[in-house]
């Protein structure tokens, strides 16, 4: 799921759908990053000196340190967040080490400062994808697969 926080015309992409116009109502974001400039935030402990997993995923060969910020700034939805936003819900798992709960604490933190809609939701005993961490598989997470599911929806329609 994809909420784009920034207005249409600040979004260079595809020429074909350069014409096409869009309202984002409300965004549900399932274990996704808020800032990709904070490298803390991707550190299970909350480290500052983990290191970068993103850069070669995401920047091309040659790269130099002041694209890689620009980029990595431009590409951080905490960034686009105003108390104009529309409702955002951020749905993370307490033990993704992937993309560590702390993203969603930080953008609510950065949400209350604003004034902006954002809501969280913190899913016990789920790593990325909502797995479930316990390694005997008997602690189910909490809440439940279906009951995310349900709550997703539940979020949009409230918009529509």
């Amino acid at each position: 799921m994809v909420l784009l926080l920034s207005p249409p015309d600040s979004l260079p992409g595809a020429a074909e759908l350069a014409g096409h116009q869009y309202t984002t109502i409300a965004g549900v974001s399932w274990y996704g990053p808020c800032d990709f400039q904070k490298k803390q935030l991707f550190s299970p402990d909350g480290q500052s000196n983990c290191r970068d997993r993103w850069r070669q995923r995401i920047f091309p060969r040659g790269t130099n340190p002041a694209q890689k910020k620009q980029m990595y700034r431009e590409i951080s939805p905490i960034n686009y967040l105003t108390k104009d936003s529309p409702p955002l819900l951020m749905i993370q798992g307490d033990k993704d080490t992937t993309i560590p709960v702390h993203h969603a604490h930080y953008m609510k933190e950065r949400a209350d400062e604003l004034g902006a809609p954002v809501d969280i939701l913190i899913v016990k005993n789920a790593g990325h994808n909502f797995r479930r961490m316990d390694p005997g598989k008997k602690v189910p997470t909490e809440p439940s697969k279906k009951v995310i599911a349900d709550r997703t929806v539940d979020f949009f329609a409230k918009f529509l």
